[in-house]
């Protein structure tokens, strides 16, 4: 009998990230966050609020921003309810992203906690529990918060 092997997301530890530049699709300006949920496509979506679920239930929203690489805000717009459009950005800095997340397809988020520049953890690909688990302790250590998930 063949057996699959189990899904593993991709954690990277302390990656220099470049700074991020971002037009919410309220219309305001954004830079780089504590927590960055993204992707290179509009369809990363669904992965991407995988990572914005667990930050919500774990009192981390403050420090979140999603963004989608190489779309238009107004593209985006139509996607995302209003609700959600402040904490929800477009760059057009994803070649320079690409090439530290290295996703393996389109349609793959990333989450990184991002402190001074530096990604402590980046993790590529939905979380499994014990990833999130680590994710969000480290989020919370750094953030201050004593609830973490």
């Amino acid at each position: 009998m063949l057996w699959r092997p189990g899904y593993q997301p991709i954690v990277k530890r302390n990656v220099p990230v470049p700074t991020l530049n971002a037009q919410a699709l309220d219309g305001t300006t954004r830079e780089t966050p504590s927590i960055l949920v993204g992707g290179f496509s509009e369809h990363s979506l669904m992965e991407q609020d995988t990572w914005r679920r667990l930050a919500e239930d774990a009192d981390l929203t403050a420090h979140l921003l999603q963004v989608v690489f190489g779309r238009s805000a107004e593209f985006l717009a139509t996607l995302v309810p209003p609700s959600r459009r402040a904490r929800t950005a477009v760059s057009a800095e994803g070649a320079a992203w690409a090439a530290i997340v290295e996703p393996d397809r389109p349609t793959r988020a990333f989450a990184a906690l991002i402190l001074d520049g530096v990604a402590e953890i980046l993790v590529v690909g939905p979380p499994t529990e014990d990833v999130w688990e680590e994710f969000a302790r480290l989020a919370g250590a750094a953030l201050g918060h004593d609830r973490t998930g």
